[in-house]
């Protein structure tokens, strides 16, 4: 069982005191664990082919991996426009802000707004 004993500033994501207990040993143990937190960031992004005229616009967690996915032919929709060159990316903190941001990019006045990074 692992029992949270002190956050010190759990906001800041430094180091938590953590007490174990270990039934074999019959006692406490406490550690100092230095962790990294974990914040899921995602990331709208459109994507200009560079082997004709299309832009992909999506939404990702990743987009290292999303681009490589894209750029390897792996994905449906895009596959046959490979391959991709980035042309605007913007992060959300939630995945609503993102999705309603990534709406607005497939709108006719998002379009537009696009058309200033090609």
């Amino acid at each position: 069982m692992v029992k949270l004993v002190d956050t010190q500033d759990l906001k800041s994501c430094e180091h938590l005191l953590v007490r174990v207990q270990v039934p074999l040993l019959a006692r406490n143990l406490i550690i100092a664990v230095r962790f990294f937190c974990f914040v899921a960031m995602y990331t709208v992004y459109a994507i200009k082919s560079l082997s004709s005229n299309y832009v992909y616009k999506g939404l990702t967690s990743d987009l290292e991996e999303r681009l490589r996915r894209h750029n390897a032919g792996l994905e449906k929709t895009t596959k046959p426009y490979c391959p991709f060159k980035l042309i605007y990316k913007k992060e959300f903190e939630t995945r609503l802000e993102a999705r309603n941001h990534e709406k607005y990019l497939k709108s006719g006045i998002g379009r537009e707004f696009l058309k200033r990074y090609l």
